[in-house]
């Protein structure tokens, strides 16, 4: 079977279909959402990817390659999760920037699902290994100063050889 390497929209609920995009190489198109403004696509095969349109499919953005991806998901907030060959790629930024969060699925396993449930968790299926829930982090808020602002460790006596020894230390209150 050869890539399918076009695309087509229809308008009148599928009675008709106008190809809108084609010869984007040697890839197979194998999931596509649409969220707001955006359209994404991901793709298979040797020059698989994905890509972002952002007025209706008329043209179309290379935003990841070298992934051979095979589903894709995204939310009202901007993020967007893909499944592939080597892991589950997430982006916070409606396909700007990637991060990949689970890799070495083994056994030529691949993400093959990918639904989001609310903002922070998802569920994603693989080929081989079955169904997972995962709770994304997004934020982890930061709590500076907490560690004490003077401490001492004083000599310990009578000496250490002695079966029993006593160490005194002094620890300040936290700074806040």
């Amino acid at each position: 079977m050869s890539p399918t390497n076009y695309l087509s929209k229809s308008l009148d609920f599928g009675n008709s279909f106008v190809q809108v995009l084609s010869n984007i190489g040697n890839v197979y198109i194998n999931s596509i959402c649409t969220k707001d403004d955006y359209v994404f696509m991901a793709t298979g095969g040797s020059e698989g990817g994905i890509y972002r349109s952002s007025d209706n499919g008329v043209s179309w953005s290379l935003m990841q390659n070298n992934i051979n991806a095979s589903c894709i998901s995204s939310n009202n907030d901007g993020v967007i999760l893909v499944g592939s060959l080597t892991g589950l790629h997430y982006s916070s930024d409606w396909g700007n920037e990637w991060l990949i969060l689970h890799t070495s699925l083994g056994n030529n396993n691949f993400v093959s699902e990918i639904e989001m449930k609310g903002i922070d968790e998802y569920y994603f299926g693989t080929y081989r290994t079955g169904l997972f829930e995962v709770a994304l982090i997004t934020n982890v808020d930061e709590q500076n100063n907490l560690y004490p602002s003077d401490f001492a460790l004083h000599q310990n006596y009578p000496n250490p050889f002695n079966p029993v020894t006593n160490l005194g230390f002094r620890i300040s209150d936290l700074l806040r």
